[in-house]
């Protein structure tokens, strides 16, 4: 979208936050065509993918409370998971590790009328992993499926519940809610001009049902940034790149790797993470910088946005020339600050920053946490800038 005229060709809502406050929104286009109903910022919208930092975020909170260890096998919390799947753990659902690959590698599977949950799973077991756990990265809808049932049936309630109660309702998201009907006046999805039923996708928990705003997905994003949901220490996990992904993989801005339901990199040498999504009439698009204070919020209901360009033109108009501190790596011209980086290398030799603390305590203690086990068979250090 480089030119002023294609907002008005835009179907959607977009919101730009910076230190939790609006400095941009957008919205146009028609939620329901047959209606004439209008797009606002308080649209709801399939959420897509972007959905998937939900589910991370819900199992890191049954980490913190002692009840899911994240390197223990899928078979102590799913115990009538297929036998190959056993010995998976949810580090590596949350990771695209799993071995699952995507829908393709379920029989039959159509994306606008999916099979149930149970069939899906069904299904995909009469395949075999496409590699080995823990090996390399292949994104996956299945792995997701399988951490939301995991959620499921250590909290003994569904998904939608869980996260209604313990992410949505405790943040104030009230336009947010997973499942078959959104909390408000609601986007139809369209391909080409032409309505497409999405509701299918609604039954597959952890995948794509989410409902949400473009506001409440920005104040989502401040309140990951405040530690308002998750500690500091589950925060860190979630945006630390856990897995190399291949160079094609990325949407936006310089991508290393995948965390816990996010994608991980830089824009403008800033470290962030975002996640894009897709179901058949719906384009989504969630991005954080938490060191520069600022988070793009995307939603549409045309099937041919490009959401990764629209992100990359509002960073560029309302984000990368406002004071957004200095970018990860770089001097302040000004006042020379001292900096301690944690650096992690993963078991494929790969080296990532994980992030950087004014002084060496905070390093330190910040490395304590991930050498305790919550992340195992990693090789941490710190260095002074």
């Amino acid at each position: 979208m480089g030119k002023e005229t294609d907002w008005e060709s835009f179907g959607g809502a977009v919101s730009v936050f910076i230190d939790g406050e609006s400095v941009f929104e957008r919205a146009s286009g028609l939620a329901n065509a047959a209606e004439g109903t209008l797009i606002s910022p308080d649209t709801c919208f399939r959420g897509a993918s972007a959905s998937k930092q939900f589910v991370a975020a819900s199992v890191l909170l049954l980490v913190e409370a002692g009840e899911v260890e994240l390197h223990a096998p899928i078979a102590r919390y799913l115990p009538r998971c297929p036998a190959e799947w056993g010995g998976i753990t949810a580090h590596q659902l949350l990771t695209h590790t799993g071995g699952f690959g995507h829908w393709s590698q379920v029989e039959g599977f159509d994306p606008v009328h999916p099979p149930s949950p149970e069939e899906i799973l069904e299904r995909r077991a009469r395949r075999p992993l496409v590699n080995a756990p823990g090996s390399e990265f292949a994104y996956s809808g299945v792995g997701y499926l399988l951490a939301a049932n995991l959620v499921e049936r250590v909290a003994e309630q569904s998904y939608a519940e869980f996260t209604a109660e313990r992410v949505f309702a405790s943040l104030g998201m009230r336009s947010t809610r997973a499942g078959a009907r959104a909390p408000g006046p609601e986007a139809l999805g369209y391909r080409a001009g032409e309505p497409v039923d999405a509701t299918g996708i609604s039954a597959i928990p952890g995948t794509g049902e989410l409902w949400t705003t473009v506001r409440d997905l920005n104040r989502y994003a401040a309140a990951f940034a405040a530690d308002a949901l998750v500690t500091a220490a589950s925060r860190e996990l979630m945006c630390t790149p856990h897995v190399a992904v291949p160079a094609d993989e990325g949407a936006f801005g310089e991508t290393v790797g995948y965390g816990y339901g996010y994608w991980i990199g830089t824009i403008d040498g800033l470290p962030m993470h975002y996640h894009p999504g897709d179901i058949v009439g719906c384009r989504s698009m969630y991005v954080s910088v938490l060191n520069a204070r600022a988070s793009i919020a995307i939603l549409s209901n045309q099937d041919e946005t490009g959401v990764s360009s629209i992100a990359r033109r509002l960073w560029t108009e309302h984000c990368a020339g406002a004071d957004l501190g200095t970018p990860a790596g770089r001097a302040d011209a000004e006042v020379e600050r001292e900096t301690w980086e944690l650096w992690r290398q993963d078991d494929n030799g790969n080296i990532y920053l994980i992030s950087a603390y004014p002084d060496e305590a905070s390093a330190r203690d910040r490395m304590f946490v991930f050498e305790s086990g919550t992340v195992h068979k990693q090789n941490y250090w710190i260095e002074k800038k």
